[in-house]
């Protein structure tokens, strides 16, 4: 295996379903196509597998077609590939003035994450991580409010270290 990751093709979602069929193990079929077990394992589980000797209930909604299926799980691929990912805090979401506010008051992005964690204990959809935050503000276009707000973290870099 290689050092830089790819993509999951067609061809190994192919192998992965023969193998399956087979009845080869993950470590098997990951050693056939040259990826790592946990890769396979992954793929597996998001694409709607279940391994037979595990006797435990599914949990969650039960699956409408059972086992992996190397062309559904290409499809989804592909759809997920292009679906734009549309980031969870920027301006004008719910909690923008309230950290923008905590900002100006020299407040560190980690501080505000434990403040928000303490005003909204069980809404889960309004706990940030501090990561969240340096990438919405870092993400900004230049021009006044990205230059106020980088301003007033701490270290008040111009560019992300």
């Amino acid at each position: 295996m290689g050092t830089n990751y790819t993509q999951i093709s067609c061809e190994d979602r192919a192998m992965i379903q023969w193998g399956l069929g087979q009845g080869w193990t993950q470590r098997a079929i990951a050693r056939c196509v040259d990826r790592s077990p946990s890769t396979v394992s992954r793929e597996l589980r998001r694409n709607g597998w279940r391994n037979p000797a595990d006797k435990s209930p599914p949990i969650g909604r039960p699956r409408k077609v059972p086992g992996y299926h190397a062309v559904t799980a290409q499809q989804r691929a592909n759809k997920l590939a292009v679906k734009a990912r549309r980031r969870r805090f920027r301006p004008g979401a719910p909690l923008w003035d309230t950290v923008t506010r905590l900002l100006r008051t020299k407040h560190s992005p980690e501080q505000i994450c434990g403040i928000l964690r303490r005003m909204h204990p069980y809404a889960r959809a309004l706990h940030l991580s501090h990561e969240t935050i340096y990438t919405a503000l870092y993400a900004l276009p230049r021009g006044t409010l990205r230059s106020e707000l980088v301003a007033s973290l701490r270290q008040s870099r111009k560019r992300r270290r």
